[in-house]
């Protein structure tokens, strides 16, 4: 069982570029989710996934299934803080799950912060063709 914050995130750094990555990510999560507080594993799953964009989290992925278990518990805002921090094609994908939500409150607020992600200057265009995709401007 993963015991801490740090052991927790030192296990998926050092499996990220392995080949049984997704493996290993099933493995911490079972782990996580005996914690006493699993959602404070949200934002560093987050932050892992801007630190390494082009991993391989899957379709979604045990990391993502995770953090939506949060889903109107606090994971929709730290998602959107980490879109905003940096955008990666992973958490972008996660935020459209989001907005097609169709009792979303707010799905203004995360599609203004696509279209300005999809303007900015400093966005890989990858992303940007992503964010064009869902947002129906191919």
């Amino acid at each position: 069982m993963i015991n801490n914050e740090q052991e927790f995130i030192e296990t998926l750094k050092k499996a990220v570029s392995e080949d049984d990555f997704i493996n290993i990510a099933y493995d911490v999560v079972d782990s996580i989710k005996e914690s006493k507080n699993p959602i404070y594993f949200v934002e560093p799953i987050l932050q892992l996934m801007e630190e390494f964009p082009e991993a391989d989290f899957g379709q979604p992925g045990p990391l993502t299934h995770f953090v939506e278990m949060f889903y109107k518990n606090g994971y929709e805002e730290l998602l959107y803080q980490s879109v905003k921090r940096k955008p990666t094609l992973h958490t972008v994908w996660m935020m459209n799950r989001i907005i097609n939500d169709p009792k979303l409150v707010n799905k203004e607020s995360y599609l203004d912060l696509l279209n300005e992600i999809r303007n900015s200057n400093t966005v890989d265009k990858a992303i940007k063709d992503r964010i064009n995709f869902f947002l129906g401007n191919e």
